[in-house]
C-alpha cells in the first residue's frame, strides 16, 4: 500500500523550525528564506487540517498536534540519518557539483578548498568554472557562486550574500617603483590599463574618482579577469582589482594598491535552490563558504552587500 506522507521538504522545513522553535532559524540552518520555510508549514498546516505552530509576537510555540509531529519527525530524521551515516561508511566517494565564476574559482576558492577537503574528506567537489547561468532547478547542481554588478536574486533559487565588491588600481610592486609617480587617479595617464571584459569598468573608476573624461580607450581587453590580474602580476599595467579576487596578491606583495579612490562593482552571491539543498554534502559546503567567507570579510574589512 502507497505510503500517503507530506513532502519530505516540507517535513524537513517543520522539524527545522520545531526545534528551534523558530522560522527565522530554521530558515537559515535549511539556507532558504523564512518566507519558504512559512510557506512549507503552511501547506503542511492545510494538509493536516489544524495547525502546528502558534504564531505569537516574534516566536512561536508547538501546538498539542505541532509537539506530536515533532517527536516524530525528529527521531525519523534522526534514524534516517544514523542509517545514511552507517552506509556512508562503506560508500564510494560524494561528488557534489558546484557552478562557480571562473576568476572566483581560481582566485579565491580554489586557495581554500583544501580546508574543506580536510573536514569533509567524504566529499569530493566537482567544481564548475563557467559563466553561464546554471538553471539549479533542473541540472543537478545544488549550489552556484555567481557575481552580478546589478542583480542579487535569480528565479526559482535563494541567494546569500557573500561579499560585496570594491574595485581600486593595482598593480607590480616593480612597475610602481620603476615608473613615472602615481600619486593621483591622472597620473593613470602614464600607465597601460588592463581592461576586464570591456573598458566600463575603469570609465566608471574615473567617473568615481572626478575624472570622467580621462582617457580610457586604449590598454589590453581580458575576457577573464584571471588573464587580466595575471598580467598584472606580471608587471604589464594596471588592473581594477578588490579584496575577493587580488587580496591575496595584495597580501603577499605580489600587488600594491597606490591609490585609495574605489568603486563599487556588484557582489558576490552563493545561490541555492528556492527549496534549499537536498544532499547533505551540499548543506556542509554551504555552511563552510559562508563562514569562511566571513572570516575573510571581517579580516579584509569587506562589507556584505545590501
Amino acid at each position: 500500500m502507497a505510503r500517503r506522507l507530506p513532502s519530505l521538504t516540507a517535513l524537513k522545513a517543520f522539524e527545522a523550525a520545531a526545534r528551534h522553535q523558530s522560522f527565522t532559524r530554521a530558515a537559515d540552518e535549511l539556507f532558504v528564506t523564512q518566507a519558504a520555510v512559512s510557506r512549507q508549514i503552511r501547506e503542511l498546516e492545510e494538509a493536516l487540517d489544524r495547525p502546528l505552530f502558534h504564531r505569537l509576537h516574534r516566536r512561536v510555540e508547538l501546538t498539542e498536534a505541532g509537539a506530536t509531529l515533532a517527536a516524530a519527525t525528529t527521531r525519523a530524521f534522526e534514524g534516517i540519518e544514523a542509517a545514511l551515516a552507517q552506509i556512508g561508511r562503506a560508500a564510494p566517494e560524494s561528488l557534489l557539483p558546484i557552478s562557480v565564476e571562473p576568476p572566483f574559482a581560481m582566485q579565491w576558492l580554489l586557495p581554500r578548498l583544501g580546508r574543506f577537503n580536510a573536514l569533509h574528506p567524504e566529499i569530493d567537489v566537482v567544481l564548475d568554472p563557467d559563466f553561464a547561468i546554471v538553471d539549479l532547478a533542473g541540472s543537478g547542481t545544488e549550489l552556484a557562486i555567481r557575481y552580478s554588478d546589478d542583480q542579487s536574486s535569480w528565479l526559482g533559487s535563494t541567494s546569500h550574500p557573500l561579499a560585496e565588491i570594491w574595485g581600486a588600481p593595482v598593480l607590480a610592486p616593480r612597475l610602481l617603483a620603476q615608473g613615472p609617480p602615481l600619486e593621483g587617479p591622472a597620473d593613470l595617464v602614464h600607465y597601460t590599463l588592463l581592461h576586464e571584459e570591456d573598458r566600463e569598468y575603469w570609465a566608471r573608476w574615473f567617473r568615481d574618482a572626478g575624472l570622467p573624461d580621462q582617457a580610457v580607450r586604449r590598454g589590453p581587453v581580458f575576457k577573464d579577469a584571471t588573464l587580466a590580474i595575471e598580467a598584472a602580476v606580471l608587471g604589464q599595467g594596471v588592473v581594477l582589482g578588490d579584496p575577493i579576487l587580488t587580496g591575496d596578491d595584495v597580501a603577499a606583495g605580489r600587488l600594491v594598491q597606490p591609490l585609495p579612490q574605489s568603486s563599487c562593482f556588484g557582489a558576490y552571491w552563493l545561490v541555492t535552490p528556492e527549496d534549499g539543498p537536498q544532499s547533505d554534502g551540499a548543506a556542509a559546503f554551504a555552511r563552510w563558504l559562508l563562514d569562511e567567507m566571513a572570516a575573510f570579510r571581517a579580516a579584509r574589512g569587506i562589507a556584505l552587500p545590501a
